[in-house]
């Protein structure tokens, strides 16, 4: 290449030579000379462009080997396309998967909030029930508490009035003795002691009470008010006072004039107790004795309270008792 380059120099040279060959001697001289500096400044100049030319075809020669380099490593990159293209195939494939699962995980973390979201509520609602059920426990414990200390209050009361009971039914013997050596004193018509005549009216006291019942029942003279679960009863005070311990307490003691019985009674069983204070006589069913036993125990009328424990007697003894009873 670089003696195809100086060939060509040379063959412009010569031409230009020819071209200015003619004239005389001294034109030629003249001539020589200028062609010989021209000749010489050409040289120069195609030295300097041979060296640049040179130059130039060095650094295309190393751009060319370095081209060659990146086109063999793009060859060997593209030797190697299918197996990254396989690879980013199966990665996208994997983040598709990891997608799915990633939207599944997301459907269920939402499904889960709202489950916890129930439970939450639930949890309050039955918090709340909780709560009240603690307040109503202890309001019931305080009034278990109330109704201990009022069945100790009434269960002292209970024994001392056991206590008056039975000195009131030693007194009542007593006094059932004497009266029956009286009745027997005025039947066999002795006189009594200090030589007085005493004369007995046998019916006397029931008479006394039957006028005292339809007094009662008529709503005459009564001056006593009994209110059982609402219901108003009238009666009179002596006779009461004189029947039932609490009555004795209620009307002497305390003076009262209106009585408002526990509402554990039964009206229908205080009635039946109550025409028993006046008549003495009291009919009750099997079923009632219950209800009859717990108005004797809170009145304190501890006969009715005995006759309600009793066993029931057999008929053939229950129908002699009847009989007696009756005479």
């Amino acid at each position: 290449m670089k003696s195809a380059c100086l060939r060509q120099v040379w063959a412009g040279l010569r031409l230009r030579r020819r071209r200015r060959g003619g004239g005389g001697p001294a034109g030629t001289c003249a001539a020589s000379c200028s062609r010989a500096k021209s000749s010489h400044q050409e040289s120069q100049d195609l030295r300097s462009s041979l060296v640049a030319s040179q130059r130039r075809e060095e650094e295309t020669g190393g751009e060319l080997e370095r081209r060659v380099g990146q086109i063999r490593a793009y060859e060997e990159e593209l030797q190697q396309l299918p197996v990254v293209r396989a690879e980013l195939q199966r990665t996208a494939a994997e983040l598709s998967d990891l997608r799915d699962r990633h939207r599944a995980t997301e459907a269920l973390r939402d499904s889960q909030g709202l489950q916890l979201q129930t439970l939450k509520v639930q949890l309050s609602v039955q918090e709340s029930s909780v709560e009240l059920l603690q307040a109503s426990l202890q309001q019931r414990e305080e009034e278990v508490r109330l109704l201990q200390e009022e069945l100790r209050l009434l269960q002292e009361t209970l024994g001392r009035r056991e206590d008056e009971l039975h000195a009131g039914e030693m007194e009542r013997r007593r006094l059932h003795n004497t009266i029956q050596e009286l009745k027997m004193q005025a039947l066999s018509g002795a006189p009594a002691a200090g030589g007085l005549l005493q004369v007995c009216f046998p019916g006397a006291q029931s008479s006394l009470l039957d006028g005292l019942n339809r007094q009662r029942e008529e709503g005459q003279l009564c001056d006593l008010s009994i209110q059982v679960q609402g219901q108003v009863f009238h009666a009179h005070r002596c006779v009461l006072a004189a029947s039932s311990s609490y009555f004795h307490d209620q009307v002497l003691l305390k003076n009262m004039s209106t009585v408002c019985i526990p509402a554990v009674m039964d009206p229908l069983a205080f009635e039946g107790v109550l025409s028993c204070a006046y008549t003495g006589r009291l009919c009750l069913a099997p079923d009632d004795i219950v209800n009859y036993l717990t108005v004797g125990s809170v009145l304190q009328m501890w006969h009715i309270v005995d006759k309600c424990t009793q066993p029931p007697p057999r008929r053939g003894r229950g129908q002699r008792g009847r009989g007696r009873t009756g005479r």
